[in-house]
Formats: structure tokens, C-alpha cells, sequence
């Protein structure tokens, strides 16, 4: 006799794994997307144009080639916040948007300039684009080095017996005038999260802008020195008024940094290498790959933590004399470090567009051709869901 079938209930049919349900911590966090992307971008002095019949037609068709090539690379890089040096004027920058058709995706920082000031003017070098709505307060350009800052050693004195101070330091007084950066520094803070009903909240976002002295030579004129003495001098004077710069840019750092848990970013044509002076002056020379370590007041290469996440790393943003150099930058502090207790943003990626680089190519003739004579950098991050990060968000709104 064949036993009697049991029918089984149905079985409970398993909720995919993209609808169970989720711990909530804040519904305005939630609802909004975790990326944050920052970009910087050096525009090869970008500069509008009189009406093309005023001038030469190849100034027109150069003009028209810069501002495709710009506009295509803004469209495809996309990120949430841009930082960009070598802007002549504004409306340059408008007309590259307009041609993207992102005008009214972001709102544009440029600085006015003046009636009479002259169209060359380095103070309208740097600048910048963040999604509208997410500007907090005012963008400021800083041109003034802060007076608490002082270059003037008196190396005159005595050197006590129980210092630190290697004595042969003694021997040389050192004294460097620097009341102003030659590219006026812009500050800004932006809110990261958008959510459903368009407003953009979270715990804002602190951004430099930056554009320090070139490796140029500077200009000097000696009539007791041949012309390659001069260059010896002239870049050794661009050395000094580079790490001048960094280190009054430092003070502006550790001033926004120190004692609280702002998320600040650095980014921009700093005209120096990642393991340069220049670069351990701005970040402090943090280490690295350390377990829950961080600095209040440091500053993270993001070229640094994507090569630590590469087998191997070719990497270069600049070309000049067949030399490969890494020029600009994207610095974070320790709220974007995975590795620190404070990070609330962990690092996702560093990506490079460099294809138009060549080293049979100047300055010239990327203006030629209207490309760019630098690398652009994107940086991307992703927002920590743990319950530290929410409580930190929450605070902050």
C-alpha cells in the first residue's frame, strides 16, 4: 500500500536581496547618491574672444577647437565639483558650459575682474564649477599671504647647548619678501548630498583651489652674470617663491582643519611632484597604509592611494623636455583616508585623461590644437554607511 503524499505548504518565497529591507539612519542620506567626484583641470590660459569679425579668422577656428576639446573632456570626465587654473576671464568658461550643455547643471566661481584690469591678469587664474544648489556661503579668492607667517630667519643668535638646532644651521641668515601668491588661492565649501525633493545637504565640504609658481625661471637681469648664471638664479628664485607659497598655503590649511572634523580638499597646479618639498610642506608628509591612523591636520595624495591599489603605476599629468612629470594634484585630509578613524568618504579611484599629451608637443601647440598642456585628474569617493558617518551627517544638518 503506497503511503499517503504529503503536500507540503508552499514555500516562502525569499525577498531579492535588493529589496530587503535596510537599517535607517537618516531618510536625506539615504535617498541620495554615496559618489562624490572632484576633478581639476588646467585650462591652458582659456581666454574669450572679441566678435570674429574684428579678428583673423585662424583666432576664430582656434578658439572654436579650444572649446570643443574643452567642453567634450568636461562632458566625459563629469565630475561633481571642478577646480581649474590658467582661466583668463569668465566668460570663456560660460561659453565652454553652454557648448557642453551643462549651464544648467553647474554654477560656475570665477572671479569679476575689474574694468581697467588688464585681460592677462593672473588673479583670474583660478576658479571653479559645483553642482547648483550645493554652494554653501560665498566663493573667496585669496591673494594676501597670511601675516603670521614670516620668512625672515635671524640666524645671528646664539644656538643654546641643550637644541635640537644642528649648529652649521646658524651660519646663514635667510630672509624671503613674499606679501602675495602670484595666483590668488580660491576657497569654497560645498554641500555633498543631494536628495529626492533637490536639496543638496550633509556636513560641508571645504575646497582649495591652487595654482603655485612654475618651474619657470624667473626673470633676472645681471650684468656681471652670463646667461646661464642667470638661469641658475632665476630658478632657484622660483623655487624659493613655490615653497614660500606652499607654506603660507599650509597656514591657510591647518587653520581649517585643525581641531574639528571638516572634510578639506586641495586640488590643482601645484608645479611640483607628489615625493617634491613643495608637496610634504602642503600635506604635512603623512604615513601611509598605517591601520587606523590618521593626522588632524594632514593631507593624503590620492596619486599615492591609487598607486598603493595598482600592481604597478605609469603615471604623469605634465610632459616637458621628454621629462613625464606629475604637476597637479588632488589632496584630501583625513575624512577622505580609509585608513583613519575620522574617514567618513573612502577612496574609490584616481583616474587620469592624458592621451593628448605628447612629448613632441609645447605649450604652442596644444594652444594650437586646443587642447590642454596638462593632464586632468578625477578623484572619486564613496560616502561610509556606518553608524559613526550617519551620526556625524546628522549633526551636521
Amino acid at each position: 500500500r503506497r503511503s499517503p503524499v504529503r503536500r507540503r505548504s508552499p514555500a516562502r518565497k525569499r525577498s531579492p536581496a535588493g529589496s530587503r529591507p535596510r537599517r535607517s539612519y537618516n531618510h536625506s542620506i539615504q535617498n541620495s547618491s554615496p559618489v562624490l567626484t572632484i576633478a581639476t583641470f588646467n585650462l591652458l590660459g582659456l581666454r574669450s574672444l572679441p566678435k570674429c569679425e574684428r579678428i583673423d579668422s585662424s583666432e576664430c577656428d582656434q578658439y572654436e577647437r579650444k572649446l570643443s576639446w574643452t567642453a567634450s573632456t568636461i562632458r566625459t570626465v563629469d565630475a561633481h565639483v571642478w577646480g581649474f587654473q590658467e582661466l583668463v576671464n569668465g566668460e570663456a568658461l560660460k561659453d565652454v558650459f553652454k557648448k557642453a550643455g551643462l549651464e544648467e547643471r553647474y554654477q560656475l566661481l570665477v572671479r569679476d575682474r575689474e574694468d581697467d584690469e588688464n585681460v592677462w591678469h593672473e588673479d583670474a587664474s583660478c576658479a571653479a564649477a559645483v553642482l547648483k544648489g550645493s554652494l554653501v556661503g560665498k566663493p573667496k579668492w585669496i591673494k594676501t599671504i597670511p601675516g603670521s607667517i614670516s620668512f625672515d630667519l635671524n640666524r645671528n643668535e646664539d644656538v643654546p647647548s641643550d637644541s635640537d638646532q644642528d649648529p652649521e644651521d646658524n651660519s646663514t641668515a635667510v630672509s624671503v619678501s613674499i606679501d602675495e601668491f602670484q595666483h590668488s588661492v580660491l576657497y569654497f565649501r560645498v554641500k555633498p548630498f543631494k536628495t529626492q525633493d533637490g536639496k543638496f545637504k550633509g556636513k560641508p565640504i571645504s575646497v582649495f583651489v591652487a595654482h603655485l609658481k612654475s618651474k619657470r625661471p624667473s626673470k633676472v637681469k645681471n650684468t656681471n652674470w652670463n646667461h646661464d648664471e642667470e638661469t641658475a638664479v632665476g630658478l632657484a628664485m622660483s623655487t624659493i617663491k613655490r615653497t614660500a607659497e606652499a607654506a603660507a598655503l599650509r597656514f591657510l590649511l591647518i587653520k581649517e582643519m585643525k581641531g574639528n572634523d571638516t572634510p578639506v580638499v586641495l586640488l590643482g597646479d601645484l608645479n611640483d611632484d607628489p615625493q617634491s618639498n613643495t608637496i610634504d610642506i602642503l600635506t604635512g608628509s603623512p604615513r601611509y597604509l598605517d591601520a587606523m591612523r590618521g593626522h588632524d591636520t594632514a593631507l593624503y595624495s590620492c596619486s599615492f592611494m591609487e598607486q598603493y591599489r595598482s600592481l604597478r603605476d605609469v603615471y604623469y599629468s605634465y610632459v616637458h623636455k621628454n621629462k613625464h612629470e606629475t604637476l597637479d594634484h588632488i589632496l584630501v585630509s583625513e575624512e577622505f583616508y580609509e585608513n583613519s578613524k575620522r574617514c567618513t568618504w573612502r577612496f574609490r579611484g584616481l583616474y587620469l585623461t592624458n592621451d593628448h599629451l605628447d612629448k613632441d608637443k609645447g605649450a604652442r601647440e596644444h594652444a594650437l590644437d586646443g587642447t590642454s598642456d596638462h593632464g586632468i585628474l578625477k578623484a572619486k569617493f564613496e560616502y561610509c554607511h556606518d553608524k559613526n558617518s550617519h551620526e556625524m551627517a546628522e549633526r551636521s544638518h
